[in-house]
Order: structure tokens, then sequence, then C-alpha cells
């Protein structure tokens, strides 16, 4: 029963559009959208980026592509 239970929760996880990030940063554990494509904004999004508020994805996405990391 709870190989059951984890296998339709880890395949139910993998379908939903966010990530995790190994990486660490300060503060506490949160979700942040990941931005994809030419960055258009300026200095802006790298500002928001150094701080944390969000993740540079690059310009390469497919369907799979999550839109939400959580880092901590």
């Amino acid at each position: 029963m709870t190989k059951r239970v984890l296998c339709i929760g880890f395949i139910v996880l993998s379908l939903l559009p966010a990530d995790i990030s190994f990486g660490t940063r300060q503060g506490r554990p949160k979700f942040v959208p990941v931005i994809y494509g030419m960055v258009m904004g300026g200095d802006e999004l790298f500002e928001r980026e150094r701080r944390g508020d969000l993740i540079l994805g690059g310009c390469v996405v497919n369907g799979w592509a999550p839109m939400w990391k959580l880092v901590w």
C-alpha cells in the first residue's frame, strides 16, 4: 500500500509545473517564478534574480520546463 501511494504521489508531483532547486539561497524556502526567453526588462530583472525573487531560465524551452522553482 505504501509503495503504491509513493508511486502515485511521485507521478502527480512530476506533472506539476514546479521544480526543486538544489542550490542554496539565503532566507526561508519559497517558490519563485522562472522567466524564460530573452531578457527585455533591463537591469531590473537581473537585480530581482540577484535578490532571489525570480530565476532566469534561458531561451531554450521544452514542453516540460518548470514555471516555478522551490529554492532555499
